[in-house]
């Protein structure tokens, strides 16, 4: 679908919800030197319950994949979000299919444990923060070698603080 397309789906979908629905609601959560952003498309306090929409053309079997892990790990990155700033134990994470063409819609769930999300999170930030500081296997292997693997923060630091004295 096209942007617009998505848009429009999006609407639709909010404007079907009761008013125990939040939507596009925005969430930040800092994790080492990496802050995450994201806005769930609709949550409930009352039901617990993060929702992240996704728009289509189709069968929603159609999608592949990896398509479908990714949009599971935006969800659960949400509802993680939402665990730390609501003192949740558990939530239900909810991936809405709607089908453009049809106007239906396809709901998966899952009830998903805190601690689990939490490990999650962590894991995927420390991965990406691992790979945007060595993009390349030739810059890693030069990091290790100049023997800035475990102190590269305490380098920034220090550099900060030289800078600033």
């Amino acid at each position: 679908p096209s942007a617009l397309e998505g848009m429009e789906g999006h609407r639709t979908v909010a404007g079907r919800r009761s008013g125990e629905w939040d939507t596009e609601v925005p969430l930040e959560l800092a994790h080492g030197p990496l802050l995450v952003r994201g806005r769930a498309d609709a949550w409930s306090r009352t039901l617990a319950t993060v929702e992240e929409v996704k728009t289509h053309k189709g069968s929603w079997e159609r999608i592949p994949e990896a398509q479908q892990a990714l949009h599971w790990s935006q969800a659960r990155l949400y509802a993680h979000m939402l665990c730390v700033q609501h003192g949740l134990a558990s939530i239900r994470v909810c991936l809405r299919y709607h089908d453009l063409l049809r106007d239906r819609d396809t709901v998966l769930e899952r009830t998903c444990e805190a601690s689990e999300l939490a490990t999650d999170f962590a894991a995927l930030c420390t991965r990406y923060t691992a790979w945007a500081r060595h993009w390349t296997d030739e810059a890693l292997k030069q990091h290790e070698e100049m023997g800035f693997t475990p102190g590269w923060g305490a380098v920034a630091e220090q550099l900060k603080a030289l800078c600033e004295a």
